[in-house]
C-alpha cells in the first residue's frame, strides 16, 4: 500500500469538503431508508485527510445490497472530488448500522490520492462480497513467491509479534515478506506489480507495540482472536512501485494469530490505524 501525503492540501480545507460531501451525496440515501449520522472531515499529519461517515437504516427491511451499494456510491463520490476537486482523501471510513445499533457494514479504504484503491477495502460483515484487483493498473503481475526452506519457515512460525514485524521490514525479501503475511495480505502483495523499494534491507527500523488492536473486518475475530497493532517506520534505500523516491516511511501493521499454537501473521499494512 503506497505512503500517503503527509499533509492535507491547504486549499480545499476540511470544511470545504464536508461541504462538497454534503452536496453530493446519492440520492438514494432517503429511497433506501438509510439515514446520514454523521460526516467528519479530519486532516491528520500520518493521513493527510480522513473521512468518516456513519449512516442508520430506518427498519430492519433494509437489504445488505443497497447498504453496500450506497457504500460503492460514497467511494465513487470521494474519488471523483480527488480528481475534480483536489479534495486530498486519503482515508474513507464507512459505518452502517440498524436502529438498534448493531453494525451491518463497516469498511475502510486507504486511497492512493486521485486513484482507485478499492483493493484495500475492509469489509466487516459481508466478506463474500470484496473483491480484490489481480493486477495493478499497469496490468502487470508481480512474479510468484518462492518457498522458504523448512528450517527458515520454522523459525519464523517461532517468531514473536514483534519478531514477525522486526523480520517483515527488515528481511529485505520477498518471499519472506510473503509467507510472514495472512491470506488477505498475500493478495495484496501478489497481485500487481512488485514492491521493490524494501530490498536488500531498509535503514534506520524503528518498530514500536504492540498496541491493542480494533479488530479488522477481513479477519473474522472467531479465526483470528488475537489482534494486536504496531507503528514501524524506517528510510528506503530505494524508489516504490508506484515511483515515490527513497526516503522516510511510516505504517500502523496489524499482526495476529489463529491461536497460541498458530504462527504470528501480517494481517494488513496501512498508513492509518
Amino acid at each position: 500500500m503506497p505512503l500517503l501525503s503527509l499533509s492535507a492540501p491547504a486549499e480545499p480545507d476540511d470544511t470545504a469538503v464536508q461541504a462538497m460531501l454534503k452536496a453530493r451525496l446519492p440520492t438514494e440515501e432517503k429511497r433506501l431508508g438509510l439515514v446520514l449520522r454523521s460526516l467528519d472531515v479530519t486532516g491528520t499529519f500520518l493521513e493527510c485527510r480522513r473521512v468518516t461517515l456513519t449512516i442508520g437504516t430506518t427498519g430492519a427491511a433494509t437489504a445488505p445490497s443497497d447498504v453496500t451499494g450506497y457504500a460503492a456510491d460514497i467511494l465513487a463520490l470521494v474519488q471523483d472530488l480527488n480528481t475534480q476537486e483536489n479534495a486530498g482523501i486519503a482515508v474513507l471510513r464507512f459505518d452502517a448500522y440498524d436502529p438498534s445499533g448493531t453494525p451491518l457494514l463497516q469498511e475502510r479504504h486507504d486511497l492512493d490520492l486521485g486513484r482507485n484503491a478499492s483493493a484495500y477495502a475492509s469489509f466487516d460483515y459481508f466478506p463474500a462480497w470484496a473483491s480484490r484487483p489481480a493486477t495493478t493498473a499497469t496490468g502487470l503481475a508481480a512474479a510468484p513467491a518462492q518457498e522458504l526452506p523448512a528450517a527458515e519457515r520454522e523459525r519464523l512460525d517461532n517468531s514473536t509479534a514483534a519478531g514477525v514485524v522486526n523480520t517483515y521490514f527488515s528481511s529485505g525479501d520477498y518471499d519472506v515478506e510473503y509467507y510472514l503475511s495472512a491470506p488477505y495480505q498475500r493478495e495484496e502483495i501478489g497481485a500487481g506489480v512488485r514492491e521493490h523499494e524494501r530490498e536488500g534491507g531498509v535503514d534506520h527500523l524503528v518498530v514500536d507495540g504492540p498496541f491493542p488492536a480494533i479488530p479488522l473486518g477481513t479477519y473474522s475475530t472467531s479465526e483470528w482472536p488475537e489482534q494486536v497493532q504496531f507503528t514501524v517506520s524506517y528510510i528506503s534505500r530505494w524508489t516504490s512501485s508506484i515511483g515515490e523516491p527513497p526516503g522516510k516511511r511510516f505504517w500502523f501493521v496489524y499482526v495476529g494469530r489463529q491461536s497460541q499454537d498458530r504462527p504470528w501473521k501480517v494481517l494488513s499494512i496501512g498508513t492509518g490505524p
